[in-house]
């Protein structure tokens, strides 16, 4: 059997020397990460939060299709443009109105090893250019536009193909 028993003290109280910095190492360390979000680009605004509910995917545009391939096309979008509107979704956030071709807007990469570059990646699976034009060549019905430059629509039926 366990006893229990009550200590009880009549001398004051003890400060606690076992830890005499610690409210000053805290206080240290709140003011390292204060200066670290104040002078570095990972500042809370360059960070984008999807807009769709967690669990949620937009349908697909396309009808029909191999199930296999569905599954893996919003797997991809999943990460890709996790967006209420994946298809016209560009790289940071944003959204574009005209989906007759591709943006081939360049927007700034704002933290990671590519930090300071652009991409061009828009859509719900985030196409750079080059590969919009590239597999748009291959897959689209027909080119919208002169014999040098090729346009190609950027319409959710087409970035699903």
């Amino acid at each position: 059997m366990f006893k229990s028993e009550i200590w009880v003290s009549n001398s004051p109280a003890k400060i606690d020397k076992r830890f005499p910095g610690r409210w000053l190492g805290l206080a240290a360390a709140g003011i390292a990460v204060t200066v670290l979000f104040a002078t570095s680009k990972l500042d809370p605004k360059h960070l984008h939060w999807p807009t769709a509910m967690p669990g949620k995917i937009a349908p697909l545009a396309m009808s029909g299709g191999n199930p296999y391939l569905r599954a893996l096309m919003r797997t991809i979008s999943a990460s890709e443009a996790n967006d209420s509107s994946p298809y016209t979704l560009l790289y940071g956030g944003s959204h574009i109105q005209d989906l007759g071709q591709h943006p081939d807007r360049c927007v700034p990469i704002g933290w990671g090893p590519n930090q300071g570059r652009c991409t061009t990646a828009a859509g719900r699976y985030q196409f750079i250019t080059t590969t919009w034009l590239e597999k748009a060549e291959q897959y689209h019905p027909s080119s919208s536009g002169e014999w040098i430059w090729q346009g190609y629509s950027f319409a959710p039926e087409y970035q699903d193909q």
